[in-house]
């Protein structure tokens, strides 16, 4: 109309000017910025990369608490390797050397306990730590730390049997006896000693001691029955009766 095209207005019926509309219309995607998609990108990569440099920061971590407990150990610093060990299989139970790891933590237990000297203690040290490794892989295949138990187990029932003879109380002389026993069920069982390492040259004398110290207790028993068995006969006035009992403990 005259008045439209007098102040520069479009015709609403012009096909250029709806077209310009429609493209005033369009809301541009603020996602499809080169910008955004370009930082988008980076920060993947950075997410990625600073996951990578942590795992790296973390096993390198573990690696080293491995290695500072295996140094403790190899230096005698027993206790402290017990600590770093123990550190390590409660902070990485996913690590590669997680099992290997558990096992000389036992291994690590063992050893602090048979230094200690008390031995009774050290078997009861010994089953629990064997329980908590015993089905390890790393355990399985493990030939020197099977040849470092049968040292220690051997060591335990060792002493025990010793502790056996000279003591003088019987009942803990019955203890003792039961504890060697079973420290040389340990050594028998080739799951944890194959019979190859097996110090049998150092067992014998041990299993000759319970032997002994068997036959003194039976012979301790046997001679308090028999005096007590004299004293009732003499009370009895049957002496005859007290001389027979002499004479069979003496045959005996």
């Amino acid at each position: 109309s005259p008045l439209s095209g007098g102040l520069g207005m479009d015709d609403p019926g012009d096909p250029a000017a709806r077209k310009k509309k429609k493209k005033k219309r369009k809301k541009k995607n603020e996602w499809d910025s080169p910008l955004l998609l370009l930082g988008g990108a980076a920060l993947v990569l950075l997410l990625v990369g600073g996951g990578s440099i942590y795992y790296l920061l973390i096993r390198e971590n573990s690696d080293a608490v491995l290695k500072q407990a295996s140094d403790f150990f190899a230096g005698g610093s027993l206790t402290q390797a017990e600590r770093s060990y123990q550190h390590f299989v409660e902070t990485w139970p996913g690590h590669p050397e997680y099992s290997h790891a558990n096992v000389r933590l036992g291994m690590t237990k063992i050893w602090i306990a048979v230094e200690r000297g008390d031995f009774p203690a050290a078997l009861e040290t010994a089953k629990a730590a064997l329980d908590s490794f015993e089905d390890e892989e790393a355990f399985e295949e493990d030939r020197e730390s099977k040849a470092e138990l049968s040292s220690l187990l051997t060591k335990i029932a060792e002493e025990l049997a010793k502790e056996a003879e000279q003591s003088t109380d019987p009942e803990e002389i019955k203890q003792r006896l039961a504890q060697t026993r079973a420290v040389i069920g340990l050594t028998a069982n080739t799951k944890y000693v194959p019979a190859s390492l097996v110090l049998k040259d150092r067992l014998e004398p041990v299993l000759e001691t319970i032997e002994r110290v068997e036959r003194q207790q039976q012979r301790n028993v046997d001679l308090a029955a028999t005096l007590k068995e004299i004293d009732a006969a003499i009370a009895d006035g049957d002496p005859a009766r007290g001389y027979e009992a002499r004479k069979l403990l003496l045959k005996e």
